[in-house]
């Protein structure tokens, strides 16, 4: 699969196209296919996100060991029963967590997070987690991905010592080809577009000439200058300047993973 080639955030992406799948052993398929199926079987809505949604934007899937699966608030308990009942138990009882916003499932070792709310509790999921168009044809059936901008979203605001996102944020801007709906982004960020605006100020200086496909409007709307778009698609010197590891996608070598360092 070519880098950038998705043309917009709406699309069905067939999962045997995406990179990095193999990696994921048959212990974690048997438990994943016995939540997907019990996620469908409630009828209810839900979304996939984490790895897997970024791997159908971005090509690429990195093995996190577990899955996200996006509900909402007011049905979580429906989602919590239907794991249940394939046998998964409560990963509290091995390490506690935060149980305000996700449910830990887990099932011979592996795990699928329930997530109805932001780790930060900034906002709450609306009705657009749900109502994206992108789709993921997973061994033989067809699941509702989160929409690149609420990836982009929850994405930016995990900077932490051990782990920063805005990585996961600059693919996808690369690879999304300009195609977002940019004003639902900015308006529910309200106040915190400034993390947006940071992003895309160092995705700009990563990728100068990558940005002409960015609409005119989108710097005015956050307030921040116009970038200079005089350059190369991609600086190669400025991406390993971020960490010496491959992981910008447009890098990659043929054999080479994400955040692998280079022999």
């Amino acid at each position: 699969m070519a880098y950038g080639w998705m043309l917009n955030s709406s699309m069905e992406v067939d999962a045997r196209e995406i990179n990095g799948l193999d990696w994921i052993l048959e212990d974690q398929w048997a438990f994943y296919d016995d939540v997907l199926a019990a996620a469908r079987e409630t009828g209810k809505p839900f979304a996939l996100g984490g790895a897997l949604a970024w791997a159908v934007y971005c090509g690429h899937y990195r093995n996190s060991k577990d899955i996200d699966l996006y509900v909402p608030v007011e049905l979580k308990q429906h989602f919590i029963d239907a794991v249940t009942k394939v046998g998964a138990s409560d990963y509290y009882d091995t390490l506690p967590y935060d149980r305000g916003w996700i449910y830990r499932s887990t099932r011979d070792g592996c795990i699928v997070d329930l997530i109805w709310a932001m780790a930060n509790y900034v906002r709450p999921l609306d009705q657009d987690y749900f109502n994206g168009k992108t789709t993921l044809l997973l061994r033989g059936n067809s699941y509702p991905v989160l929409p690149a901008e609420e990836l982009i979203l929850n994405k930016l605001y995990i900077m932490e010592r051990g782990r920063c996102d805005w990585f996961d944020v600059f693919n996808v801007l690369y690879a999304t080809n300009g195609k977002l709906e940019w004003k639902r982004l900015i308006a529910k960020m309200g106040d915190d577009a400034v993390l947006f605006g940071s992003a895309l100020r160092i995705f700009a200086w990563l990728c100068p000439g990558r940005v002409k496909l960015f609409p005119a409007s989108l710097w005015d709307a956050l307030g921040i200058p116009v970038p200079d778009s005089n350059g190369p698609g991609m600086n190669a010197r400025r991406v390993s300047s971020l960490d010496s590891r491959p992981w910008f996608i447009p890098t990659l070598q043929p054999g080479e993973s994400l955040f692998v360092r280079r022999s």
